[in-house]
């Protein structure tokens, strides 16, 4: 009877362990997978007019070794519409792509901004930006036609046919030698993550046009009449991005934004209790005695149960499919597993004193 109630609240204590653990696992699924939705729908259609109205997550895209003119100089020709500005993000409007689906540049939105960045790789792999742009050429509900002048390394702005921004040392035509042009993808970003609202009426690509008087004469004309350039656009019936980011790593530029270390933490604290809940279910198992072994399957369990939910999380639109956050969730289950080994060694080195009738007190 005396072992019968110790064993008893052993068994009992194992599978609370064990429901926590579950509830734990459940848990984290249900947070990194919300909102479940792998196949949304495309919230983007053509217009009477011709053109592409975006009023969500919406994308449309055009492939093909014609869509850019493989000589200098390029004119990019867009007329659009914003719906609203943005200050937390810059969504793509317009992205250049090659052939695998990677941004050789991109047009966005900060605003009422017009943000032009160009997408390279520097000598040791890691992805660097260039950006230009012109202020004040984006305002909710106006139409603007933009035509951007690239030639060479230089690039202009020109907002409903006037010079408003001039650069000298843009690169872009370096950059489109090394990976040409192969799709453009009109309302988001190649990875389908980054949606703009808004109306495109016509996206043209034109060889040869430079000078400022053509340019003028380019905007009434369509300013009369926007065109039917978007017809020779597709747009899927579900969000089907051209490229999916699958466990990408953390550039500099992310390193830079205040919402990366906001995003170390939660992935680093989100995973320390599930690291000390399962060094308490194992700390019964023989396993203990190899420190290593007892180490390493808490940390493991976290990385597989984070690497589940990274590569469902790269068939996730609405999240992100990231290397960093793999390595700091199995960071957290280190932390957890830590900290348990630390707790039970304080309370193991716990001395308490316990009366005795004869000699009082001792240790």
């Amino acid at each position: 009877m005396k072992d019968y109630i110790p064993n008893v609240m052993h068994r009992l204590y194992g599978i609370l362990l064990c429901f926590l653990v579950i509830s734990m696992v459940l848990g984290m699924l249900f947070v990194g997978l919300y909102p479940f939705n792998f196949s949304p729908p495309n919230r983007a259609s053509f217009t009477e007019d011709g053109g592409i109205q975006f009023f969500g997550r919406g994308i449309a895209y055009r492939s093909g070794t014609g869509v850019w003119p493989p000589k200098n100089p390029v004119t990019l020709e867009l007329v659009l519409q914003p719906e609203r500005t943005y200050h937390h993000r810059t969504p793509h409007i317009l992205s250049l792509c090659d052939r695998s689906g990677h941004e050789v540049m991109y047009l966005g939105q900060w605003e009422d901004s017009l943000i032009i960045r160009l997408v390279e790789d520097n000598v040791l792999g890691e992805e660097i930006q260039r950006e230009i742009g012109a202020d004040n050429v984006l305002r909710p509900g106006l139409p603007v036609h933009i035509s951007l002048v690239l030639n060479k390394g230089k690039a202009e702005i020109y907002s409903n046919g006037e010079l408003v921004r001039k650069y000298d040392d843009f690169g872009f035509s370096s950059a489109a030698l090394k990976r040409p042009i192969h799709t453009l993808v009109v309302g988001n970003a190649p990875t389908g993550d980054s949606s703009w609202r808004g109306k495109v009426m016509d996206l043209n690509v034109l060889s040869g046009l430079t000078d400022p008087a053509s340019l003028r004469n380019r905007y009434e004309q369509k300013n009369a009449s926007p065109g039917q350039g978007m017809r020779r656009f597709m747009i899927p019936e579900t969000l089907t991005p051209i490229r999916r980011e699958f466990l990408s790593l953390s550039s500099l530029n992310d390193v830079d934004e205040r919402s990366f270390y906001k995003d170390v933490f939660i992935n680093v604290a989100g995973f320390v209790p599930l690291g000390l809940a399962l060094s308490m279910l194992f700390s019964g198992i023989p396993i203990k005695k190899n420190a290593a072994l007892y180490f390493l399957i808490p940390v493991l369990t976290g990385g597989l149960l984070s690497l589940f939910i990274e590569t469902s999380q790269s068939f996730l639109l609405s999240r992100s499919s990231s290397m960093t956050d793999l390595v700091l969730n199995m960071l957290g289950s280190g932390i957890g597993v830590v900290v348990y080994l630390g707790g039970e060694k304080i309370i193991s080195n716990l001395k308490f004193r316990i009366p005795d009738k004869n000699r009082g007190l001792h240790c």
